[in-house]
């Protein structure tokens, strides 16, 4: 059995084979499988449980990529911000694409590409 350590909100910062000491005391420690690889686990808070992430599950449409969970994190060209309603939108007057890479805790880190353009008129 292994030792992992997580932040206050599930994030896993290490997994060891022996049991570590870290001075703060807010470092969750929760055993887990030798078979897991801490980029591919989480602690889910409220039952104190191990949890292997999940690939994410978006649609990407023209401007648009929904389907986000709430806090996920999205970096771009422009810079980083905090999903807080689900999707995410982009304005653009030429058509093209924009990458945008998307993480969050409970889910499989990746990288997206969303077109862009101006919206037709409806």
């Amino acid at each position: 059995m292994a030792y992992g350590y997580f932040k206050s909100d599930g994030v896993v910062m290490s997994v060891s084979a022996n049991r570590l000491d870290y001075p703060d005391p807010e470092i969750i420690e929760a055993e887990v499988s030798n078979l897991l690889s801490a980029n591919s686990i989480y602690l889910e808070i409220d039952t104190m449980t191990v949890c292997e992430r999940q690939p994410f599950n978006v649609k990407i449409a023209l401007n648009t990529i929904h389907g986000l969970p709430i806090g996920t994190t999205i970096t771009m060209a422009d810079g980083r911000f905090v999903c807080d309603d689900g999707a995410v939108e982009f304005d653009a007057d030429v058509s093209g694409a924009v990458v945008a890479f998307i993480e969050h805790p409970r889910f499989i880190a990746q990288y997206v590409e969303v077109p862009t353009g101006p919206e037709g008129d409806t």
